[in-house]
């Protein structure tokens, strides 16, 4: 998110006085932008605590992600390759998952607030979980062959 210089330039505008002194004025530290982010319920509890004694940024993305976890130390972790951005991609992906084929999988997807995809990804999701898939998720390190990657770049190809 860039700075505006004037309150007529766009709906984000700050002035310097609104950007934290330890930073020097200049920016944001470096923060999460986007639709979602992911925390355990630990980490929410640390933000809470975090924010009782954090300068409030309006901004929400730069204040929670941002000056809330560079209070805490906290590193960001790159979750993009976690995500689908094409809701029938993601339910075409979700599909297919299975305990014995290899298909990567994602953690979220956009369902333009339709139950039915929302309440069918969380059921292929639970049903995932239960038995294991074969993917990125449940199998992070798994040693795959050409062959394993066989199944999940067809898929891949039909989605896009």
């Amino acid at each position: 998110m860039k700075l505006c210089n004037t309150e007529t330039l766009c709906k984000w505008y700050l002035s310097y006085d609104d950007i934290s002194e330890e930073e020097g004025g200049k920016g944001y530290p470096a923060y999460c932008t986007g639709w979602i982010y992911i925390v355990n319920p630990g980490t929410a509890a640390r933000l809470v605590n975090a924010a009782q004694t954090t300068k409030f940024l309006w901004i929400d993305d730069a204040w929670v992600t941002g000056y809330l976890v560079k209070a805490l130390g906290f590193k960001h972790l790159d979750l993009s390759t976690y995500f689908n951005t094409v809701t029938e991609n993601g339910v075409v992906i979700k599909s297919v998952q299975n305990p014995a084929i290899y298909h990567k999988d994602f953690l979220a997807v956009p369902n333009g607030k339709n139950f039915e995809i929302s309440y069918t990804l969380t059921e292929y999701a639970r049903w995932c979980y239960i038995n294991k898939c074969y993917n990125n998720i449940y199998n992070p390190q798994a040693n795959l062959s050409s062959r394993d990657l066989i199944a999940d770049d067809v898929i891949h190809k039909i989605g896009h």
